[in-house]
Formats: C-alpha cells, structure tokens, sequence
C-alpha cells in the first residue's frame, strides 16, 4: 500500500522516493555541534554519535548519511580505537541530517555551509564550535562557494 502511495507521488507530483526525505511527523535526526573534537573525523563523530547515544542499526545510519554499510562499520570501528567515551551531545547548536544529502561537499563543508547560510555565524564562531582554525573554516566555506557555482 506504501508502495502504492509512493508510485501516486511520482506520478502527481513527479516525487522519486528517494526525494521523500521524512515521513509527515517523523522527526529528523540533528547532530549536535558538540560532538566534534580534535580527535575524530566529521564523519567519524556523526557515525559514533548515532550509534553510540542514538542507538541506530549500520543500516540505518548508512542510509541517513549516504554510505554504504561496510564504510559506516568501518569508520565506526576507527572511531572506537581513537575515542572510547561517548560524546558530548550538549550543544545549543545542532545541524539537521538532511545537510549531508548533497554528496558533491565533504561532511564537513556540509556542516560548514550550513552554520554560515543557515545558522547566520561568523567564521570565527563555527571555528569554535567545530574546534578548528578561523583560517580553515573560512577555506572550507569558500570551497563549498566554488562546488556550488
């Protein structure tokens, strides 16, 4: 029946499945800023931060972030040898999952792009936040700027 509700879509709306990104009233998953340190990747705090304090499946993750299962265990294992705690989630920011869909920019020009465009933050303060250099953060911005163009 779901199959058949999605097919209606298609065809009224020209929507591909792949284009439905939530259900109505299913909550989207957000990634506190916290949670980003020296020590981990972007991508490897986001896959620790959904298993270990979200309790998601590998499946699952893999299709919020775009990923095959085998790279989410993969980077998840890496990410348990580095850090062994579970991460800080307390964070007055947060970025919403739907961010990493454009797979033209790397997890962290995503999240970059989208505390400068969305969140209205100076470089200075997303370089806090993510626990980077003004410098890098500002190259990280203007690469995005050049993807997108």
């Amino acid at each position: 029946m779901f199959n058949e509700f999605l097919d209606f879509l298609n065809q009224k709306y020209n929507l591909k499945s792949k284009d439905i990104q939530k259900l109505p009233g299913e909550k989207e998953i957000s990634i506190p800023v916290s949670i980003f340190n020296e020590v981990l990747s972007p991508l490897e705090s986001i896959v620790k931060y959904m298993k270990d304090n979200l309790n998601l499946s590998f499946d699952v993750i893999a299709k919020h972030l775009f990923r095959t299962k085998s790279q989410i265990v993969f980077t998840y294992k890496n990410s348990n040898k580095r850090f062994k705690n579970k991460l800080d989630a307390k964070s007055e920011y947060s970025v919403p999952i739907s961010v990493f869909s454009n797979l033209k920019l790397s997890v962290l020009e995503s999240i970059v792009k989208y505390m400068k465009e969305t969140e209205k933050l100076s470089y200075h303060n997303i370089a806090v936040l993510l626990k980077r250099d003004d410098r890098t953060v500002w190259t990280i911005y203007s690469r995005c700027l050049k993807k997108n163009a």
